[in-house]
């Protein structure tokens, strides 16, 4: 779910100054060579990439200052957890860059199976997620830009209760083929309860990222996205739990923003993690 990024160097013209030929009767004036190189610095975001609805990865650029994005992902879990009926969640979401380098999201997912109700999952429905994003340094040479991302689960949901913190270190690199590379670190407390039926969450869950988004064609309108996933299993007794997303992100207009995504295991470690599933998000950017 909660967008891109390289430092480019920009040369300034070089300008050569001669000397001018005096009369023959007089001796030759030259003057030496001047050359003048003028370098600035600037940091390119993109404003549009939709990894935080998409992906189980976040990049180091925050949305545009003044940016307003409304967004909707559906997630489908074809291959249900929680008993024989597919999983659909459908996730409303704000985005906003209330300044340079910052960024901040709520949203609200819906478990809505395909039966109109989330089953087993019924606690914690409609429950509110807040994020905060600040890049706190620029990418400079081969220095990744740098960002730390704070999200917060609020019991707003059904019979939810407890608040859960995550915390993540973000370090993004765009190189000149426009191919950018992401880590992520985070770290999670889980503080909320589920059904006696359920297992008990992991009060303490971790995790990283590692992928990479590149451009198709020669606008960069469109890419493709890649990362493998390793994170602590989120009930305790589970191990580790090794995962893969691919997918493609469209800028169809400076207002509109597809994007789609599909996330595999690839140990089925677990019994609480879908084998595979897909997502799909629209935003539109209300102001800019």
């Amino acid at each position: 779910m909660k967008g891109s990024l390289a430092l480019y160097p920009l040369f300034g013209v070089v300008s050569i100054a001669f000397g001018q030929q005096k009369p023959a009767e007089k001796p030759q004036a030259t003057e030496s060579e001047v050359t003048t190189i003028r370098t600035e610095t600037r940091t390119v975001t993109s404003g549009w990439d939709l990894t935080t609805e998409l992906w189980s990865m976040e990049d180091a650029t925050p949305v545009r200052e003044g940016q307003l994005d409304l967004r909707f992902t559906g997630r489908w879990f074809p291959d249900s957890t929680s008993d024989d009926d597919d999983d659909v969640i459908i996730q409303p979401s704000l985005v906003w860059g209330p300044a340079e380098n910052w960024e901040v999201s709520a949203n609200v997912p819906i478990w809505v199976g395909d039966a109109g109700d989330r089953g087993a999952y019924e606690d914690g429905n409609y429950d509110t997620f807040l994020g905060v994003l600040w890049r706190f340094r620029e990418p400079e040479g081969w220095c990744p830009a740098l960002a730390l991302a704070g999200h917060a689960r609020i019991p707003t949901g059904s019979g939810s209760e407890g608040v859960d913190g995550e915390l993540r270190l973000i370090l993004t690199n765009e190189y000149d083929s426009g191919i950018r590379s992401h880590v992520n670190v985070w770290a999670k407390t889980a503080n909320g309860e589920r059904s006696p039926d359920e297992p008990n969450i992991r009060d303490f869950q971790y995790g990283g990222t590692v992928g990479l988004d590149g451009p198709i064609g020669d606008t960069g309108d469109l890419r493709w996205v890649g990362d493998y996933v390793y994170r602590i299993s989120n009930y305790d007794g589970g191990g580790g739990e090794h995962l893969s997303e691919v997918g493609l992100e469209w800028r169809a207009s400076e207002r509109h923003k597809f994007g789609i995504s599909s996330q595999i295991s690839l140990d089925h470690a677990s019994a609480n993690v879908a084998d595979y599933s897909f997502n799909l998000t629209w935003a539109l950017t209300l102001a800019q």
